[in-house]
């Protein structure tokens, strides 16, 4: 099964993309601030039959960040990183790459300046190469 980390993951956007990837057999890596809702959020999607890591932090900070892609590596991915928490700027960017993917090659699609919501989609084979130490 595809995997993916979605931030801001516990309401809204966040939390309806995870349904719609639970639905579909995708295994998920949440994170949201708020540890509660995260949890339930967590539990709720779990009910699709599909893997499902909460962990609940910051992505500013570059330990959680390093937690998120080895949940996602410990359950096959990261497949697609969707930044639903943070603006998604050329900062934002640097402290995702190498985290994640690992390379500068991933499809990254941002939906609206007010939004902030982009998506980041890393090939199979780029993965694979990204697996080795952060």
């Amino acid at each position: 099964m595809p995997v993916a980390i979605i931030t801001g993951a516990s309401k809204g956007m966040g939390r309806a993309l995870g349904e719609a990837l639970a639905e579909r057999g995708w295994d998920l890596v949440l994170d949201a601030r708020t540890e509660e809702v995260l949890r339930g959020t967590a539990k709720e999607l779990a009910a699709h039959r599909t893997r499902v890591e909460a962990l609940p932090g910051d992505v500013t900070d570059a330990a959680h960040r390093a937690a998120l892609v080895a949940a996602a590596r410990a359950l096959g991915g990261p497949d697609l990183l969707v930044n639903n928490g943070r603006r998604w700027s050329g900062r934002t960017r640097r402290r995702w790459r190498g985290t994640t993917c690992g390379t500068s090659s991933a499809t990254c699609i941002s939906s609206s300046p007010r939004r902030h919501l982009t998506l980041c989609i890393a090939p199979a084979t780029e993965r694979e190469d990204a697996a080795g130490p952060m």
